[in-house]
């Protein structure tokens, strides 16, 4: 057995063919393995992050198109995201503690 591993070893094809893959697989800086499996996380984060904005672009035009046609909506939109009011109103802000 231990024969048969040093008949290979002592060929210089294999040693080449052992030193390229130790250089590529840990100690290229731009290619190796650990680098590889970092670009891969952050490709999967992206991917999923794509996937939200691109669905939160979806609700906004919705929003923008509901905006554009629907005056009422236009007005309860403003009084509940920009606390907008009519001039002979007053407007009460209730601020909802966690110690309940």
């Amino acid at each position: 057995m231990k024969n048969l591993i040093f008949k290979y070893l002592k060929n210089k094809f294999v040693i080449a063919l052992l030193v390229f893959i130790t250089y590529a697989g840990f100690l290229d800086t731009n290619y190796n393995i650990f680098r590889q499996i970092q670009l891969k996380k952050t490709l999967n984060k992206l991917q999923k992050d794509k996937v939200y904005y691109q669905d939160e672009i979806i609700r906004k035009k919705i929003l923008v198109s509901r905006l554009e046609r629907d005056i009422d909506f236009i007005e309860k939109f403003g009084r509940e995201n920009h606390f907008m009011k009519k001039d002979n109103e007053v407007v009460f802000q209730i601020v909802r503690s966690d110690k309940e």
